[in-house]
This record gives structure tokens, C-alpha cells and sequence, in this order.
């Protein structure tokens, strides 16, 4: 795979994050599931140079950490991460640990391939119909 690939790849899940997070901090949005607050994104991912990288690394950033994280528990359940890829992305092998380490905990983990089926998944973790609740471009 070239750099370029990598990119545009990496941008691609970047704006389906994006898109599905700025739905999320609709008014409408917001007072359908109001444990949307939490929602949070950890800047693991990314290419930077060596000193960023560093800084990072030392701050306690560690790779694969899922791309989105909802501290809200529902239930029995702990909570929600959110690991966002492409079509055809495949987690990495630290991104499995994540996500066997939060399953492990009683954590829900989705694999979600564009904004809008993580918009369904975060409906239905707060037990929101999707079809009843705002769309991603309303």
C-alpha cells in the first residue's frame, strides 16, 4: 500500500468519524440521548513527526485505543467504544487487544464502516430507535 493510499484511507474514516460526531452535538440529537456529552475521540491515531510522537507516547497515548469512547454506562453494560474503518480496513492486532480488553470488562465494542451505521449503533446503545431519531444531514 502506498503513503498515499494510507492517507486517503485514514481521512476517509477520519471524515465518517467527523460526520457522525458532528450529528452528535446536535440540539435535537443531544436531547434524544443526552450521554452523548461523553463521547470522546483519544488522538492515538494519525501520522506525526518523531517529537509529537513522543510527546504522545509520554502522555500515555497507546496504539490501537478504539477511535471513539462512551463512559456511559446502559444496564449492565459499561459502556461503548467505537473503532471506525473503511470498507475494506481491518483492526490492527493492538486493536483487537482493545477491544478484547473492553469486551472483557463488560464494555460494548462496534466495528462501525461509516457514520451512519455508528450513528445506528449509538442509538440503539441508548435504545433509541435510529429510523425515530434525527438523520446524520438533517
Amino acid at each position: 500500500m502506498t503513503a498515499n493510499r494510507s492517507r486517503t484511507i485514514n481521512r476517509s474514516e477520519e471524515a465518517e468519524q467527523a460526520r457522525l460526531v458532528r450529528w452528535s452535538h446536535k440540539q435535537a440529537v443531544r436531547q434524544l440521548m443526552p450521554g452523548l456529552r461523553w463521547l470522546h475521540h483519544s488522538p492515538n491515531g494519525g501520522k506525526r513527526d518523531a517529537f509529537t510522537g513522543a510527546q504522545m507516547k509520554a502522555l500515555g497515548t497507546k496504539p490501537g485505543f478504539p477511535d471513539l469512547h462512551l463512559s456511559v454506562r446502559v444496564g449492565a453494560v459499561a459502556g461503548l467504544v467505537i473503532e471506525m474503518k473503511t470498507a475494506t480496513g481491518r483492526e490492527s492486532p493492538e486493536q483487537v487487544e482493545w477491544r478484547d480488553h473492553f469486551t472483557s470488562q463488560g464494555w460494548a465494542h462496534a466495528l462501525c464502516r461509516s457514520a451512519e451505521q455508528a450513528r445506528e449503533v449509538l442509538c440503539e446503545y441508548f435504545g433509541v430507535n435510529p429510523y425515530e431519531a434525527p438523520g446524520l444531514d438533517e
